[in-house]
């Protein structure tokens, strides 16, 4: 039998795979032979993050970096723990701003944030010494740190075994950065950029502006789960705060007592900052970062970026050619400080972005706002060279993306005649007319904004031909509900189902039509079916992943509805053969008797994820027995009332078996016909149907719209639950690395 030591490091590799972090820290403390992959695993992936401290000043002292100094303590003295970083994330503890109540207001300075030099210093070292980050992710970042990082990573004069191949800002301030980011070797290597809710111009600093800061004002920053938070003026003079931070900074590096050693350390890669300057504006910092990873960028992302509008062709003009680009998204364009400019479009011939666009053939990935595809003056398909581009992508990109500027609610149809309103429809009806038919190969689509419902479904039916595997429509509204053609409340069952069923198919006969050719697409606005009956008819063999969400028409998760009213929406679920995830948006009524529960609900589960493994819940009792005992045995105490309200009414097994009542039923009914059908096929237990997985946004009541919580159940084809995860706050999940397009 071979011994540890003989073990080949593919293998030692598989099995430290498997290994929880107190495990892996346990068997690099005892065994020479397992100390270097475990620690590779170990400090694989690096979190600096502040912590609150509540014992300053009322617990006004949410940005204690205690945290972040012992990690890089620990960086900076060892080297070869630091070379094993390979994912790097920095950010407050304090979650992003809400994009409509705090994000126009929010400058990302913070005057008394991490302002330490010592902090600074010890960055810079174990900057140096993590040779090999490949993932650098900024979310809310504080100033001075943020600077440290971009300016520590992307120095030309910088000594790496591996680039940085993945740059994901958000929340963050690009203000005073070198301008030396565009020079040879200082961001060459990177894949993928992705910029996200923050300003492309200069930061907040007139009357009206807030930041975060140590001490000031105690302000709501969020409504659920409750946050409140220090917060200064930007116009205001922080020089008390800043004197009281430094008290508080006194305090915390006197519990490193080596800290002044460790920051007096020589910088290995010896880049020394030049503090006068010259400084980049954040438009020529993003130019930079374009310009300077042209030759390997293959992803490229502005989401939701304030000042976008009037910087867009600033930015890209006259940069060069990105050869290996996949992934080209101008995303969330859409309230009045984040639009593009209506006179930017993409199949303008001779403007910017049709040369753009025609010049980067590999580009699978698009995300551009609707309104700017065709120019509403022109006719879309008289120059040829804009059919042959629209062909071109036509035959080779995989998954769109397209943004309508938010409203109140989605228009069940545009008729509006006013000038802009005329104009945009005019736009974006072309987009529906003359783009999507011509596509052939889109597997994902993505819908958000205020796209009118008719136009939405009008732009599923135009992509017909194409193998669409993954749709998603956000929307003020609930995609599904409040069409022309809901049953009331009042019909029946049977004659619901009858007239849904009669209803799908005319529809699939009339969309098979369509899909295979026969009949050229001739859009149909105005009145029309569901938009489910529509994808269902159009997409039945296709379909893997459906994402409907919204906050208004939704359905009260703990409500009762009639059969004929949750037939009427859900039945055309049944006829997918291959879902496999499903995520639907709910609200919870949490009035109780003229008394607002919502923050005592979101207490509730946050406490339940820190008492009880909520993310490996066995199934929902099947007898109801045991849960009257469970109830009637609580002991009455002042708050028991209260406590057995909700874990009756919000506990996860409850939600989970509520969201089972309302879509359960119809999940795997395609399926179980075919194996009806074909048995033979079906034989083997290999080849039982995969779980579907419905992921349920929860909003606790319409006064709390933005905060939004997350319930993941699995189904078995038997409508029992497999499994639950959460309800988790969406803001407690970190991004995605594994995207196609990042």
């Amino acid at each position: 039998m071979a011994t540890a030591n003989e073990l080949p490091a593919e293998l030692l590799d598989t099995i430290l795979l498997y290994l929880t972090r107190p495990d892996l820290c346990s068997i690099a403390r005892v065994s020479r032979r397992f100390y270097a992959p475990a620690v590779s695993f170990i400090y694989s992936k690096i979190r600096l993050v502040d912590r609150h401290n509540p014992n300053r000043l009322g617990g006004l002292d949410d940005h204690d970096d205690t945290n972040i100094i012992r990690i890089l303590m620990v960086l900076c003295k060892n080297s070869f723990l630091a070379s094993k970083v390979t994912e790097l994330y920095y950010g407050c503890q304090i979650p992003p701003p809400d994009i409509f109540s705090f994000l126009p207001f929010e400058s990302f300075k913070g005057r008394t944030l991490s302002r330490d030099p010592r902090l600074c210093r010890i960055l810079r070292i174990a900057i140096s010494h993590m040779v090999n980050v490949q993932t650098l992710t900024i979310i809310h970042g504080h100033f001075t740190i943020t600077r440290e990082l971009i300016h520590g990573f992307f120095h030309p004069a910088r000594k790496y075994k591996a680039p940085v191949r993945r740059f994901w800002v958000e929340s963050s301030c690009l203000e005073d950065i070198w301008s030396y980011l565009a020079q040879e070797g200082s961001v060459g290597g990177l894949w993928g950029v992705r910029l996200r809710r923050m300003r492309i111009f200069e930061e907040i600093t007139s009357e009206g502006g807030l930041e975060m800061s140590r001490g000031g004002s105690c302000l709501k920053y969020r409504s659920i789960p409750a946050l409140t938070t220090a917060m200064s003026r930007t116009d205001e003079d922080v020089s008390e705060l800043l004197a009281q931070a430094g008290e508080w900074d006194r305090l915390i590096y006197g519990n490193f007592p080596d800290v002044d050693d460790v920051a007096a350390m020589p910088i290995e890669s010896s880049y020394i900052p030049d503090e006068k300057g010259p400084w980049a504006s954040p438009v020529s910092v993003v130019r930079s970062l374009f310009k300077g990873a042209a030759a390997t960028l293959t992803s490229l992302n502005l989401d939701w970026l304030e000042g976008l509008g009037s910087s867009l062709e600033a930015i890209f003009e006259d940069l060069p050619l990105f050869p290996n680009l996949k992934a080209f998204q101008i995303r969330n364009a859409v309230t009045e400080g984040t639009e593009v400019d209506p006179h930017i479009t993409l199949f303008e011939p001779d403007s910017l972005f049709f040369h753009f666009i025609r010049n980067h053939r590999k580009i699978e990935y698009l995300a551009w706002p609707m309104r700017n595809f065709f120019p509403p003056t022109k006719t879309p398909l008289k120059d040829p060279r804009v059919v042959e581009l629209i062909s071109d992508l036509g035959r080779r990109l995989k998954f769109l993306r397209i943004d309508a500027r938010l409203t109140n609610h989605e228009a069940r149809t545009d008729e509006s005649n006013q000038r802009d309103r005329r104009l945009a429809r005019i736009s974006r009806r072309y987009v529906i007319e003359c783009f999507a038919p011509e596509m052939r190969c889109l597997e994902g689509l993505k819908v958000e904004g205020g796209v009118p419902k008719d136009e939405a479904r009008e732009l599923l039916r135009g992509l017909s031909r194409c193998p669409l595997k993954k749709l998603v429509v956000l929307g003020i509204d609930f995609p599904l509900k409040d069409w022309w053609d809901d049953l009331p409340a009042t019909a029946t069952a049977a004659a619901a189902i009858t007239a849904t069923t009669q209803q799908q198919q005319q529809q699939l006969q009339s969309e098979q039509r369509l899909h295979t050719g026969a009949t050229p697409f001739i859009p149909e606005y105005g009145k029309g079916p569901p938009l489910l009956q529509v994808i269902q008819a159009i997409f039945p063999d296709t379909i893997e992943e459906l994402k409907f969400l919204g906050s208004h028409y939704v359905f009260y998760l703990n409500d009762e509805y009639p059969e004929s009213v949750v037939s009427s929406i859900f039945s055309p679920l049944s006829r997918f053969k291959n879902l496999r995830g499903l995520t639907l948006a709910f609200s919870l009524q949490t009035d109780i008797q003229g008394i607002e529960m919502a923050p005592q609900v979101a207490q509730f589960w946050l406490d339940s994820q820190t008492t009880t493994a909520t993310t490996t819940t066995t199934p929902p009792s099947q007898s109801p027995d045991e849960d009257a005992v469970a109830t009637t045995t609580t002991t009455t105490t002042p708050g028991a009332e209260r406590e057995t309200y909700l874990r009756e009414q919000f506990s996860p097994r409850n939600l989970a078996q509520r969201v089972v009542d309302l879509v359960g039923s119809y999940l795997y009914i395609c399926r179980e016909q075919q194996q009806q059908q074909q048995p033979s096929s079906f034989s083997s237990s290999s080849s039982s149907p995969p779980l579907v997985n419905v992921r349920a946004y929860l909003r606790l009541n319409a006064a709390y719209a933005s905060e939004i919580f997350e319930l993941a159940v699995a189904i078995n084809p038997d409508r029992s639950v497999a499994w639950i995860k959460g309800p988790e706050a969406e803001l407690q999940r970190e991004p995605q690395k594994e995207r196609a397009w990042f």
